[in-house]
């Protein structure tokens, strides 16, 4: 797909019907991965195929300074996750280097940027007309492959340096400003000036509480600094999904834990169907391993970081956020897991292409991870397959969706004649579930590097052997694509097999046990890694191992009722509230920064 800059940089506003939608679930974990493990010098010359100029560009910029090769990001070694607010360290990064930071939070200008620091506002960029003088590189050198990009239309973006804006203002600096500012918002804006400009030699202002109190928020002092860089030197740090980084913070940095308490987890939003069990129920066995991993790097007794005995999930549930408390695993237990999760896809693997070249025995036609052995296997397809059987093998067969209606969603998005909430929802638990598995692949390779004495023999294999099993988990971008790429364009002769095999298993799985039921209302996760009947040989060995103290493994922590009220008496609100927001105002406008940097020169 081709998108045009000025598609991407135009500066139109979104349009008002379009803004009550909910945000896209993994937008920050998406473009994290990219920016760490995706941008490797070979795949920005596949990207930038028909921009020749930017290719000269890319190849005068050398090596990137990536360290093992040329198969790195380019942008790896610069991309960073740090604990609690990014503002702090971005501010502390502008301020050391005199570099912008481009952000969408005008708060950033409060901080001490120092002299050469600023700020760039995202909704600020937009794409205009050639710069007037601009003369390409090498213009005397002869024509060149094509037409310089800078030649068509040049990007342009509002640069703010506040310590420029309190100059030209004449007042002691941009923080007093904010303060006269957050004092009295409706106070006009010379009024703002003025007061901020008062004389104030005996520093009598910046001496009081308030004042004080008001810069707490933006204090830049050894405390973040000291936290960036026990955070940053640490190797663990390799783990850059924000929500494992946020428990990983729990063991490691004093200020984000409570001794004796449980981590806690913040799971995402999903756009799922509120009238059913959330779509973060499945998944939550890989979860579970992945917490349980991460924590058994961690002895009991430690002085920091210490091993902890359970995390509680936060989720939506309907219109409420709802705790689930996981109790974690021991070693023998996580043993057990780890291993009924590798008997599980090797054997959905082998099931789903016939053949047991894929089952991880490292066949004549496997390369070694155990997934995608032949060309012809795509493991895009094989992974959402997967996470979709995963799913479909946990409902009672009258539950699943028919033969059609499965294949029309793997080659549609929807399983009946148009798209439904119930696809909506079947949409939002296969992207739980390909997440859980995403997690688990982090804290796999993390796990990688647990000293001598917390990794014994048999789980250390079973950490490697799983870590090359999921080495070709597709990319978040396209784990949550709606469709599978399953016939249209993207048809072939691998993902039709993944298709066949997977509703070959279903069907020969329904015909022989028949759903199992959870039981108990407080389970909140799948307490069992099932496997095909097809397999009746390894199937109870792998039943046995995965549902090992399955009832001890997650407990649900709240059986608050579900709220619901009226839905005509919710709809009658929100029609009266949209006719109030409609009707104009008489109040008086709240001067924010904005309109103080719009009456700036």
């Amino acid at each position: 797909m081709e998108i045009h800059p000025r598609k991407i940089f135009g500066r139109r506003p979104l349009h008002w019907r379009f803004k009550p939608m909910p945000e896209t679930a993994f937008v920050v974990p998406t473009v994290i991965e990219d920016l760490k493990y995706r941008w490797s010098p070979e795949e920005v010359v596949r990207c930038t195929a028909s921009a020749p100029e930017l290719q000269n560009a890319i190849a005068a910029c050398g090596d990137y300074g990536i360290s093992g090769g040329a198969c790195g990001s380019i942008f790896a070694g610069r991309t960073q996750v740090v604990p609690g607010e990014a503002d702090q360290f971005c501010a502390i990064a502008a301020r050391e280097t005199g570099c912008a930071v481009l952000t969408g939070d005008s708060d950033l200008l409060v901080h001490d940027l120092g002299a050469e620091g600023s700020v760039i506002f995202i909704d600020s960029i937009e794409t205009g007309d050639p710069l007037p003088n601009y003369k390409p590189a090498g213009a005397g050198a002869g024509p060149g492959p094509g037409p310089d990009i800078a030649s068509i239309f040049s990007i342009r973006a509002t640069q703010v340096r506040p310590a420029t804006v309190a100059k030209k203002l004449g007042v002691p600096s941009f923080q007093r400003l904010a303060y006269e500012l957050n004092r009295d918002s409706h106070a006009s804006f010379p009024t703002i000036i003025q007061r901020a400009k008062g004389s104030d030699s005996l520093g009598i202002v910046a001496k009081s509480a308030n004042y004080i109190a008001f810069m707490k928020e933006y204090d830049l002092g050894g405390h973040a600094a000291a936290d960036s860089c026990a955070w940053i030197s640490n190797t663990l740090t390799a783990i850059a999904d924000p929500r494992l980084s946020e428990l990983y913070a729990q063991y490691e940095l004093p200020a984000f834990a409570v001794p004796g308490e449980a981590a806690n987890v913040y799971l995402h939003d999903l756009i799922e169907h509120h009238d059913r069990r959330t779509a973060w129920t499945q998944g939550s066995e890989f979860r579970l391993i992945a917490y349980s991993l991460l924590n058994q790097r961690y002895a009991t007794g430690g002085a920091q970081g210490r091993r902890k005995e359970a995390v509680i999930e936060h989720m939506r549930k309907g219109q409420r956020i709802a705790p689930v408390l996981f109790a974690l695993l021991g070693r023998r237990e996580v043993e057990e897991r780890l291993e009924a999760f590798l008997q599980q896809v090797n054997l959905f693997v082998s099931a789903v292409y016939n053949d047991d070249a894929g089952g991880g025995g490292g066949g004549d036609g496997d390369d070694g991870n155990g997934v995608c052995g032949g060309s012809a296997r795509d493991p895009t397809a094989l992974w959402r397959a997967f996470a979709l059987y995963d799913i479909l093998a946990r409902m009672a067969p009258d539950e699943r969706p028919s033969v059609g209606q499965l294949r029309r969603f793997l080659e549609r998005g929807y399983c009946g004649e148009k798209l439904e909430w119930d696809d909506i929802h079947l949409h939002a638990q296969r992207k739980a579930v390909l997440y859980s598995l995403r997690m688990l692949k982090d804290v796999l390779a993390a796990s990688g590097e647990m000293p001598e004495p917390m990794l014994d023999e048999g789980l250390a294999a079973l950490i490697s052997e799983a870590t090359g099993l999921l080495g070709d988990l597709p990319w978040l971008r396209d784990c949550h694509q709606r469709t599978c790429g399953i016939g249209g364009d993207e048809g072939g002769e691998g993902p039709r097999r993944v298709v066949e095999g997977l509703v070959l298993l279903l069907k020969e799985e329904g015909e022989g046990e028949g759903g199992q039921e959870l039981g108990g209302s407080l389970v909140e996760g799948p307490g069992l890694l099932g496997a095909s009947s097809h397999h009746q040989g390894d199937r109870g060995q792998l039943n046995n191992a995965s549902t090992a103290g399955a009832g001890e493994g997650w407990i649900g922590a709240s059986k608050l009722p579900s709220s619901r009220k009226g839905k005509k008496r919710r709809r009658r609100t929100a029609s009266k509230g949209a006719a109030h927001e409609k009707a104009p105002t008489t109040a008086k406008h709240a001067m924010n920064i904005y309109d103080i940097l719009r009456q700036v020169d």
